[in-house]
């Protein structure tokens, strides 16, 4: 085992689109405040960093000065209450659903959208965006701050669907936090990642050695997803 490598003790059966991927992020969030640090970023297996240790830290350490953070938003999320304000049934929160189980997503969906409701009217504006992020010491003390004196905040997102992109942007735009985030058309330049949805053919698009101009020249801070066999070309290429 490495010595910098932390497996958290607490574990949790974590499903696709549901609460529980909100519970390992404020695990995570939790257990990073036992450390000293600036930034956190949140990424998955299939990030890769685009800096240099050296160069990321003089990135961030500038960024520090400015109380910058990178977490993306969609510019319109109106349509992203539909993702609250109804009881998700269990066996939607699989991404290699059946036939039949799709179809009984889609009635009961409809179903409890016209008649069973949930009431969201003291629920603040909603804001929604990618999972990944990197923020700073601040404002991971700041969400739980809000959560501390917002309880009934965390209960709106037991039945949500994929609510992990809508619980923490919500709670740091609807805040102060919303004058340092630098707006963006593209969500993921937002939060400093090269994600590619737009080339296909699968999205969002699985890199390869075609995009390492575009990647190099983008300045993010990591890219997902790479192709595994041009992992090694690609460090090559960015000298990192």
């Amino acid at each position: 085992s490495l010595s910098n490598v932390l497996f958290l003790e607490e574990r949790h059966d974590v499903r696709w689109g549901g609460i529980s991927q909100i519970d390992v992020m404020l695990m995570l969030l939790k257990k990073a405040q036992d450390y000293d640090f600036k930034y956190i970023s949140l990424i998955s297996g299939d990030d890769i960093p685009l800096m240099s240790n050296k160069a990321r830290n003089n990135f961030l350490d500038i960024a520090y000065e400015n109380r910058a953070e990178f977490i993306g938003t969609e510019a319109d999320c109106k349509k992203y209450y539909n993702r609250l304000n109804i009881k998700h049934p269990s066996f939607m929160f699989k991404k290699d659903r059946s036939f039949l189980k799709k179809m009984m997503c889609k009635i009961i969906n409809l179903y409890n959208r016209r008649y069973n409701k949930l009431d969201l009217t003291n629920f603040p504006e909603v804001y929604k965006g990618a999972q990944w992020f990197t923020i700073s010491n601040f404002a991971v003390d700041y969400i739980f701050k809000y959560l501390r004196l917002n309880k009934d905040y965390y209960n709106y997102f037991l039945y949500s669907f994929c609510g992990d992109e809508i619980f923490f942007q919500t709670i740091l735009f609807n805040s102060d936090f919303k004058e340092k985030i630098r707006y963006d058309d593209d969500e993921s330049i937002m939060s400093m990642r090269y994600i590619d949805w737009v080339s296909g053919p699968d999205y969002p698009r699985t890199l390869n050695e075609d995009d390492f101009e575009k990647i190099k020249n983008s300045q993010m801070l990591f890219a997902r997803k790479i192709k595994p066999e041009a992992l090694a070309n690609l460090v090559k290429y960015l000298e990192i």
